[in-house]
């Protein structure tokens, strides 16, 4: 019995450890199955999702609803019917009346006991180096204007030129 103890006790401090490890993650974690519904998400994820942002709150539920994560759908469905064993997607989210930008970054488990199958999925969030890239899209669109206004100065400049030396 004291064997079969310290065995459990050690597969406890294991899960607790890799429930440590994932709620610790500074970016919003899932894991879902392959029908595309969330079996668990970190404290980052609930927080995003304008839930409790307690860690294992989600782990611990006695309750926990089917659900899916509707902004995503679409490329997670795409994902699960591929052969692929990562991909990523970008994709605008608006929360708490801020809108942002998340890279989704898709792996599949790999599950060596072959009792998971699904996808382990975090959301990077990229509002700042999109709002960047617009910005720099903006500036760019203002500087080949301006060249092209001063292209045409230089012509007209170039035809008074002409003419003057003309006559």
């Amino acid at each position: 019995i004291m064997e079969l103890a310290g065995a459990n006790r050690d597969l406890a401090n294991q899960k607790n450890l890799f429930l440590t490890f994932y709620e610790s993650l500074a970016h919003p974690a899932f894991l879902i199955d392959q029908q595309g519904l969330i079996r668990h998400m970190n404290a980052t994820a609930h927080q995003l999702l304008g839930r409790s942002g307690v860690p294992g709150a989600h782990y611990f539920a006695e309750v926990r609803h089917e659900e899916t994560l509707p902004f995503l759908q679409e490329e997670l469905r795409l994902f699960l019917d591929s052969a692929d064993r990562k991909t990523n997607a970008e994709h605008w989210f608006k929360s708490s009346s801020v809108e942002r930008c998340f890279e989704a970054q898709f792996h599949r488990l790999q599950d060596v006991s072959g009792k998971s199958d699904g996808v382990a999925m975090m959301l990077v969030d990229i509002t700042s180096r999109k709002q960047s890239q617009i910005h720099l899209q903006e500036a760019n669109v203002e500087l080949e204007a301006a060249l092209e206004k001063l292209q045409c100065t230089q012509e007209q400049l170039i035809q008074t030129e002409k003419m003057a030396a003309i006559g």
